[in-house]
């Protein structure tokens, strides 16, 4: 039996601790929005991109690429609507473990230029 915090990136210089932090925090930067539907929105996002990251953790082949393109999007989203940009170091982590250079340096490129774009745009 796989235990629960072996989802988390091993050998990364980031305590187990680091990464509870960031799966918690996403919910303090939705829980300050004062519409319910932004919470309900905010929540169901969040655990959309845990269950994508645990999906793509686990699988291989191109299972793993559309889990990934998926976190981007969420990232993305959360990004502009929240202003929580640490998704990204998940799917940073998860991109420096893929094996195939192709995809590394393709998906590595992809994910700065969502992730500096989010940044940069206008959130609401």
């Amino acid at each position: 039996m796989q235990n629960w915090y072996h989802l988390f990136p091993k050998n990364t210089g980031l305590s187990l601790y680091i990464w509870i932090i960031f799966c918690v925090l996403p919910f303090y930067f939705i829980f300050r929005s004062t519409a319910l539907y932004e919470i309900i929105f905010g929540i169901a996002v969040t655990l959309i991109f845990f269950i994508t990251y645990w999906i793509s953790y686990t699988s291989r082949g191109r299972l793993v690429y559309i889990g990934l393109s998926i976190e981007f999007v969420i990232n993305i989203a959360m990004t502009l609507l929240f202003g929580y940009v640490y998704f990204a170091l998940f799917s940073a982590f998860f991109i420096g473990n893929i094996k195939r250079k192709a995809g590394f340096v393709t998906f590595y490129v992809i994910h700065l230029v969502t992730t500096v774009a989010a940044m940069h745009l206008p959130s609401g």
